[in-house]
């Protein structure tokens, strides 16, 4: 971890991403509180592997005592319909570095982080930083912005305001039930009122954020991988994908950046169909439930690859795709009975 360290040191504006060495059951990393990931700065197109460009790259480094701060569920709550009027944000950090997350209530959304952000809320301050870090449960709320008023963001619409240093006037709350993961199943709302309040100041954000509408808010993702013509050992594999990778990327991202991919119904097809990639290589569709030696055996396509939102159409031929779903076990519901 000291070369993640320097790296942060000689470029505080950079952000890392850690993204598991393998295929992971999120239940089963928390049960081990441990697991490998690769380290990169930014976001991977191909996972494992990094061009020259890359400052910090490292490969199958082992994170040990994982602990849940914060556990809200991600899957749609039937009863939220609207966007929250006040922008929430979790604190969490220590009493030497305090971050922040938003917290996401409803779809469509943004997530937006700072790390290292400065709190000011005058006497309490010491004794609010103090408390970070145990069983508080912390979160803000910035007072001048409204979350219903400008949420959802777009090419057309994007969230300038978060921005390195720049200063907010934020009101903290506490969460009723402090950092007790097993509970904290959503935001509780009604804490957002005044009279819930703990504190009012100022939060500046730190020299390093993260702003993201477009991954967190995908209908589809490829699951592409790039296997060698000839069979090779994961060694020689990543050697050679490593030699050919400013190729591999730049006819990837040609391919997925272009308009027809935006629109495209099926879009790992769409990939399939326009990519032209070295001699050497066969692009494929990743299978579910590979075995260990097909998956050493092949490179995958990030998640990450594709940096433009879902377009209307896909976003319909996914809720029609929900709907399917839901009426066929409602079918095989009324003929088990």
């Amino acid at each position: 971890m000291e070369a993640y360290v320097r790296a942060q040191k000689e470029n505080p504006t950079a952000f890392f991403s850690l993204h598991t060495s393998s295929e992971e059951v999120l239940s089963s990393i928390l049960e081990r509180r441990s697991c490998l990931v690769n380290i990169h700065e930014g976001l991977p197109v191909l996972h494992g592997i990094a061009g020259d460009l890359n400052p910090l790259f490292r490969l199958q480094v082992e994170l040990m005592d994982i602990v849940v701060i914060n556990h809200i569920k991600l899957v749609p709550s039937p009863t939220v319909h609207e966007y929250p009027p006040l922008m929430p944000f979790f604190l969490y950090g220590t009493s030497k570095e305090q971050h922040i997350e938003h917290t996401l209530c409803r779809s469509e959304n943004i997530q937006l982080n700072s790390s290292c952000v400065q709190l000011d809320f005058g006497p309490s301050t010491e004794r609010i930083i103090s408390d970070i870090g145990s069983n508080a449960g912390y979160f803000l709320t910035f007072d001048d912005l409204r979350e219903s008023a400008i949420l959802p963001f777009g090419p057309g619409h994007r969230p300038d305001f978060f921005a390195p240093n720049r200063t907010f006037r934020v009101t903290l709350h506490l969460s009723a039930h402090g950092l007790d993961a097993a509970r904290r199943e959503s935001l509780p709302e009604d804490s957002l009122d005044d009279r819930e309040s703990v504190a009012q100041g100022s939060l500046t954000l730190g020299d390093s954020v993260y702003v993201d509408y477009v991954h967190i808010n995908r209908d589809s993702v490829p699951r592409l991988c790039i296997t060698p013509t000839e069979q090779l050992t994961r060694d020689l594999l990543l050697v050679s994908v490593t030699n050919d990778y400013q190729k591999i990327v730049d006819d990837i991202l040609r391919v997925v950046s272009h308009d027809n991919a935006h629109a495209a119904p099926d879009l790992e097809e769409h990939i399939l169909a326009q990519a032209v990639l070295p001699t050497q290589y066969i692009l494929g569709r990743a299978v579910d439930g590979q075995d260990t030696a097909a998956a050493s055996s092949s490179v995958h396509l990030s998640r990450f690859v594709v940096s433009h939102l879902s377009d209307v159409y896909s976003r319909q031929l996914k809720v029609r795709g929900g709907w399917k779903g839901m009426f066929d076990e409602m079918v095989a519901a009324c003929t088990g009975n």
